[in-house]
Formats: structure tokens, sequence, C-alpha cells
């Protein structure tokens, strides 16, 4: 599955108490990571909340992996060993909650700016 989504990541916020005049300024909206599920497609009920794992690969707002057992804490805490696993990412971006579904050895990358 290919990730062609980019959302860029500024929000203007204005400046309190007003002034005569308005100034907005832009300050970075940070990528949060919501939801991660890391499963078997034909036993949902095995499944691995890898929300933890995912947090602490994004960098600079920026998040890159490969969805297999080894980014997840490796063979030891696979939920199906043997299955084709798939990872549910739910992401905020800017104020915009993306869902995305990936199976296992697929390329995430999110990027914003």
């Amino acid at each position: 599955m290919s990730i062609a989504k980019t959302t860029q990541l500024i929000a203007t916020i204005l400046e309190y108490p007003y002034n005569d005049k308005l100034r907005p300024s832009s300050i970075p909206v940070p990528l949060i990571i919501d939801e991660a599920v890391y499963f078997d497609p034909n036993d949902p009920s095995n499944a691995l909340n890898v929300e933890p794992y995912l947090n602490q690969l994004v960098i600079n707002n920026q998040l890159s992996f490969i969805v297999e057992n080894e980014t997840f804490g490796g063979n030891r805490i696979d939920p199906a060993p043997g299955r084709v696993k798939e990872l549910r990412l739910t992401y905020s971006y800017n104020g915009i909650l993306t869902t995305l579904l990936c199976k296992e050895k697929a390329t995430v990358i999110l990027q914003g700016y």
C-alpha cells in the first residue's frame, strides 16, 4: 500500500491579549499517534497495541518504519506467529485524524513540514 498523503504541520495562533494589530504566529503542530494495533486479520482478537513502539520512532514530526515483528519488539511478542498481520494506524496531523491499514512488510512514511 503506498502512502501519498502529506499534510502541512503549521497552525496559526493569534496572540493574546489583543493589540492594535493582531499578529499571527506559526507554530508546528505535532504528529500524534492516536492508536496503533498490529493484528491477525483472520482473528482480530489476536492483537497487540504497538502505539508505544511507534511513538518512540517519531522524530521531528516524521515517522518511518516497516510493518514487521522486529519494529514492534521482535518475535517474542508476535500476536499471531506464522500468520500475515496488518497494522491499523490512526494518527493526528494538523488536527486531521487519519487511519491507515497496512499489511505486514509494508513501509510506512509520514512526513510533515
